[in-house]
């Protein structure tokens, strides 16, 4: 599934679709609608969107002990792969 970035938590409407935020340090993060069920979410830890490469570390889990469907993947160069 492709990552669609969009301006504003009101277009985060679509698996896929993101936001970029500025964390700490100015470190880019990303709110995610999650590939697997659809809802929106943010990751927890430390992690990094990098902006040229399209990619997010570490990998992303939609924790069903937050609430999520237990969706874990990567994003890399614009594409949300599921881990096997």
């Amino acid at each position: 599934m492709k990552l669609n970035l969009v301006d504003s938590d009101e277009l985060l409407l679509n698996k896929g679709d993101a936001l970029v935020i500025s964390g700490k340090k100015g470190v880019a993060q990303l709110i995610i609608v999650c590939p697997g069920c659809g809802k929106v979410s943010s990751t927890r830890g430390n992690h990094v969107y990098d902006e040229n490469s399209k990619s997010y570390t570490p990998s992303i889990v939609h924790d069903m002990k937050y609430g999520g469907c237990g969706w874990h993947g990567w994003l890399i160069k614009g594409e949300f792969t599921e881990c096997q």
